[in-house]
């Protein structure tokens, strides 16, 4: 793959899509559901790897996309989520190994 420099990463992630043949609402559409993913299973030890595959999406465009649409990293996320939720009283805290 060649990386697109020069433009917003949004755009750059678009025409790799275009380029590769994959359908841009497809891509969103995927992005929409690891948000859906993580906070269905926001207590479970979950990588980026089984988001990935559970929405049908590489781990690079999954990542990508991710930090484009929301500002954060899918870790960055994930932490945010479950500290919002411990400290809201929703959740209880994780068993230490």
């Amino acid at each position: 793959m060649h990386k697109i420099t020069g433009f917003h990463p949004l755009i750059g992630i678009y025409l790799c899509l275009e380029r590769e043949g994959t359908d841009t609402m497809d891509w969103l559409t995927s992005i929409k559901a690891s948000i859906q993913y993580m906070e269905d299973h926001l207590l479970e030890d979950i990588s980026v790897t089984n988001i990935a595959v559970e929405v049908g999406i590489s781990q690079f465009y999954l990542q990508q996309g991710f930090k484009v649409m929301t500002g954060y990293t899918i870790s960055e996320y994930l932490r945010n989520r479950k500290l919002i939720s411990f400290h809201s009283g929703k959740v209880r805290p994780l068993p230490t190994r």
